[in-house]
């Protein structure tokens, strides 16, 4: 357990900084302990306890989009999102149902991504994540992509409200 929350905090020191000044670095940290990496995730398939793993999938998500180990990660975030203790309607489950969307929606295309993408909204805009907003972009864009641009424009200025509202509340 200790080395799962060993990588889970560094993929949290990780996660902003993987998409901002200085991300080269720590993805080139991340490479240097790959096999670190998949052994800590794969532990969180064995342990019970909705947290630990939706959390490090979460987190290193733009390191696996960045990487393309898309295949891995979308098979260990369906068993986690599978296993009884993360099904309750949390922030972080939809975080993780959100990674889950991206790439299934990068590796297999928006109709794989659709179900997993709903619930992360539906949880969003129960739960009010200020997650939505980017969640709403996903599904625009596959929207775009599937032809059905009468769609986007309501997604997209909802996206931009929640986003708005949220700036100037702040």
């Amino acid at each position: 357990m200790a080395h799962r929350d060993y990588y889970l905090a560094l993929a949290k020191e990780a996660a902003p900084r993987l998409v901002a000044t200085g991300q080269a670095e720590w993805l080139d940290r991340l490479d240097a302990d790959p096999g670190h990496l998949r052994a800590a995730t794969a532990f969180t398939l064995t342990r019970a306890g909705p947290e630990p793993g939706p959390r490090l999938a979460a987190a290193l998500r733009f390191y696996w989009l960045g990487r393309g180990q898309w295949a891995m990660v979308i098979d260990m975030l369906r068993a986690l999102l599978d296993s009884p203790g993360t099904q309750a309607a949390t922030e972080l489950r939809d975080r993780a149902l959100g990674t889950l969307a991206r790439l299934l929606d990068r590796a297999e295309g928006p109709m794989d991504a659709l179900p997993y993408l709903e619930e992360a909204m539906a949880i969003a805009s129960a739960t009010g994540s200020d997650g939505l907003p980017n969640l709403l972009d996903m599904r625009a864009w596959q929207l775009v992509t599937l032809g059905q641009q009468d769609a986007v424009r309501s997604m997209i200025q909802r996206g931009l409200d929640l986003a708005l509202a949220r700036e100037t509340s702040m």
